[in-house]
């Protein structure tokens, strides 16, 4: 609690603690290699709150690397990562080319070590490390990364799951980048991301699906070969989180791109009623706060609907479930309800 007051205390009062910097600097480095894993986070979270002060930021983040590379899997090493990381995401504009090196190395080590040791939430985490690091590093760095045998979104990934789980994490990471860094390796991206929604692992199907939004928002000629990656993750034989993780996404779409849904609606619909039929509680809700907002009948427009009912592609199936009746209730499930999609992951 005192660690999480003095973040946000860092937060808040910016340069006003400058003459203490160097003070709460020291401090949330000794809680890296702290014993309890809380601590240990809270002190990389405040490390990336503190890093846009630092007077040596260089130094500081060439010591983290260094302890990163030496650190216990079992131990402290997630917590060096989490502060590069955080470092990165807030500074990793201000570091050293020669400092940057320093840090890939000690994250894609890091990474290979976690993959062969099976540590999941090391792995987890030098992904992220690894997905702030792309955001910065230059054009030939990025491709070495996503090229690299044991986590590239361009290469197969190995048998274990360590790999499949940093690859599909990685590739998440970087794929807001698809209009930019990965413009001219965009398709086989994808190629690898439906692969990956196709693992038996339940965390790696979704953290595709992530991946495959990502891409779509920020690509949205990618949506046709991202749709077939959607409806297969929204199966009746998928986990129900696989199904909200993926209706998540098609509404953070709907909302920023309604009208590239609209070619999609033979295929995409009944799937949507489909599943508010098999499913029951939560998902149930889900599913239809998802074809509400995917028809618009979530702000109350009624076009779609219609417009959709008079095409002549659409099945008996659907024809029947979209009654009068039915679409009012759609209406009043996302009537004054906020739609937070921030536990999905999707736009971060």
């Amino acid at each position: 609690a005192i660690l999480r007051t003095m973040g946000i205390l860092v937060d808040k009062a910016g340069m006003a603690l400058r003459p203490f910097i160097p003070q709460l600097q020291t401090t949330f480095v000794k809680c890296l290699p702290d014993p309890a894993r809380d601590v240990r986070l809270q002190g990389a979270c405040n490390l990336g709150t503190l890093s846009n002060m630092a007077p040596r930021l260089d130094q500081l983040v060439v010591d983290i690397s260094s302890s990163c590379m030496s650190a216990d899997i079992d131990g402290p090493k997630e917590a060096y990562l989490a502060a590069l990381a955080a470092i990165l995401r807030e500074s990793g504009n201000k570091l050293k080319e020669e400092t940057m090196e320093r840090v890939a190395e000690a994250i894609v080590a890091s990474a290979t070590e976690a993959i062969d040791e099976d540590s999941e939430t090391v792995v987890k985490q030098a992904a992220m490390a690894l997905g702030e690091y792309s955001l910065h590093c230059n054009g030939s760095e990025f491709d070495r990364l996503v090229h690299h045998d044991g986590f590239g979104p361009l290469v197969t990934p190995t048998a274990g799951l360590g790999s499949r789980l940093c690859t599909a994490t990685f590739a998440s990471l970087v794929a807001p980048l698809a209009s930019t860094k990965l413009r001219d390796s965009l398709v086989p991206f994808m190629d690898s991301v439906i692969k990956l929604s196709q693992d038996n692992s339940v965390d790696v199907r979704m953290t595709a699906a992530v991946a495959a939004g990502r891409v779509v928002l920020s690509e949205p000629s990618m949506l046709a070969k991202a749709m077939s990656l959607f409806l297969a993750l929204l199966g009746p034989d998928q986990h129900v989180e696989c199904q909200k993780q993926t209706m998540a996404i098609l509404r953070a779409i709907a909302n920023e791109m309604p009208e590239a849904l609209v070619p999609h609606f033979v295929a995409l619909v009944p799937t949507l009623i489909g599943s508010t039929k098999t499913s029951t509680g939560a998902t149930k809700l889900a599913a239809e706060r998802t074809l509400a907002t995917v028809l618009r009948l979530s702000i109350g427009e009624e076009r779609y609907v219609r417009e959709y009912l008079e095409g002549k592609d659409i099945g008996a199936v659907a024809k029947t479930a979209l009654s009068e009746a039915y679409t009012r209730r759609l209406v009043r499930i996302c009537d004054g309800a906020t739609d937070d999609l921030s536990e999905y992951r999707i736009i971060d």
